[in-house]
């Protein structure tokens, strides 16, 4: 988490200094809900130190469903955010790849961790349905989720929810 915390700390001081007109709130959040933020908490949740990742995921699933945030049209930066995308799905799917045996709950972070996936999915944010096909651990990474954990879970109605996005026509 203090990846995220430096760069939340580094943004809200960045913009207390420059605020100077009546405006502040809406200067405030146009800094706070920048690129910059957004990449860092995916980052996080893409991160390889467990506590971190998946700690991190409902602050993502948060950000991506409450926080105004619109792509800029530089194809550039489209590009850099579909191939963060792509290395998202497969991180994610990675985190996903867990045993009953050593995890006897699914627990809260990698629950959200799905959740952003579905929601990802649905939205098809820069082509996510193709990322996801294209992916080789995908479908066999969540099948194995729907093996391992028992059937009045939580998570098998979740699971079951992004694999019937990632299977539905475009």
């Amino acid at each position: 988490m203090s990846n995220l915390s430096a760069c939340v700390t580094e943004v809200m001081e960045k913009a207390a200094a420059n605020l100077k007109s009546v405006n502040r709130v809406n200067e405030f959040a146009e800094v706070f809900f920048s690129l910059e933020v957004m990449v860092q908490v995916i980052k996080n949740v893409m991160s390889e130190e467990e506590s971190v990742s998946v700690y991190n995921a409902p602050v993502l699933l948060t950000f991506l469903t409450n926080v105004p945030f619109t792509l800029p049209e530089a194809e550039d930066t489209k590009q850099e955010f579909t191939e963060l995308i792509r290395l998202f799905v497969q991180s994610a799917t990675h985190k996903l790849n867990v045993r009953a045996m050593n995890h006897p709950k699914i627990g809260l972070g990698r629950t959200k961790i799905i959740e952003i996936l579905r929601f990802v999915i649905k939205e098809d944010i820069l082509g996510a349905k193709q990322i996801v096909a294209d992916s080789a651990d995908f479908f066999p990474i969540l099948l194995s989720l729907l093996r391992e954990y028992p059937l009045a879970n939580l998570l098998h109605n979740e699971v079951v929810k992004v694999i019937e996005l990632a299977l539905a026509d475009p």
